[in-house]
């Protein structure tokens, strides 16, 4: 039996190790790219090279210097309607959004609603982590700084979905979760602490978070273009496609969506929105 069971094994070893070979060659192009050096010597050539080494069918680059600012695109937002890549291309921003986030809770503790010293618990009672066992408080700023002690395996925890309440349920599905480390002794990225924060701005103003963020953030900084993905509203034309990289080719792929991570990855922008929010933080614009 036990025989059996290894020849059965080295079996689909084989055929997993085939099915390896035969990818590879037959796009041996695609595939080569991810070993070949390129080149680095201008900015072009840079991003191209990298463009090729990760299968990546379109970019947008703003840079600004001294308040002059650049526009940069390559490739395509869309590669079988053969669409390229413009100004206006709207894209994904992924974990950047968590800084749309902090600026938030930046303007609240600003405005006195809250302070970065602040126990969770003093906004979400049924938020109980422990450690070792033990109950303990994790604070604001601890959280933005992701040393609140809470695992990145954490992401697994949040629900998928697109409906208005899934934010909540996240909360739910962490609020009793065993920490790694105590508050503050260590650092750990976990895309929850940004949730977690969400859900304290929605208590604090008594709004969703995405309209808070909205109203005082995208709109004061002129920002019209960019908003919030959450599966439920209507996809603009300049929205790029989604793209997923297998074997050093890329193909497109409609990614599951989680309403209730939004805060820490879901803001669509563009590089001229992008150039307001810059500006902002360089300190040349209003």
């Amino acid at each position: 039996m036990k025989n059996l069971f290894r020849r059965k094994g080295l079996a689909l070893a084989s055929v997993i190790l085939l099915i390896v070979i035969i990818t590879a060659a037959v796009d041996r192009g695609a595939f080569g790219t991810l070993f070949t050096v390129g080149k680095y010597d201008t900015e072009e050539h840079m991003v191209e090279t990298l463009m090729a080494k990760t299968a990546t069918p379109g970019v947008a680059i703003v840079s600004s210097k001294q308040g002059n600012t650049d526009y940069k695109v390559y490739g395509y937002a869309d590669v079988d309607l053969d669409k390229k890549v413009t100004e206006e291309s709207l894209f994904e921003l992924g974990s950047t959004t968590k800084a749309f986030t902090a600026l938030a809770i930046i303007l609240l503790k600003d405005q006195g609603k809250l302070a970065y010293s602040d126990s969770v618990s003093e906004y979400l009672p049924r938020f109980v982590p422990t450690f070792q066992g033990e109950h303990v408080n994790i604070t604001i700023d601890q959280l933005l700084a992701h040393t609140s002690g809470i695992p990145s395996w954490s992401i697994r925890l949040i629900p998928e979905g697109t409906t208005e309440n899934l934010l909540d349920k996240t909360i739910n599905k962490i609020s009793d979760i065993s920490l790694d480390t105590y508050p503050g002794a260590e650092y750990q990225y976990a895309t929850v602490n940004y949730d977690i924060l969400a859900m304290i701005i929605e208590k604090v103003t008594g709004t969703s978070y995405q309209n808070y963020v909205t109203q005082n953030i995208l709109v004061p900084l002129k920002m019209t273009d960019s908003y919030f993905s959450t599966g439920q509203e209507q996809k603009p034309d300049q929205l790029t496609r989604g793209y997923r990289v297998f074997f050093g080719k890329s193909f497109q792929y409609d990614a599951p969506r989680y309403y209730g991570n939004i805060a820490a990855g879901y803001l669509v922008t563009n590089i001229k929105d992008l150039e307001h929010w810059m500006n902002a933080q360089l300190g040349t614009g209003d």
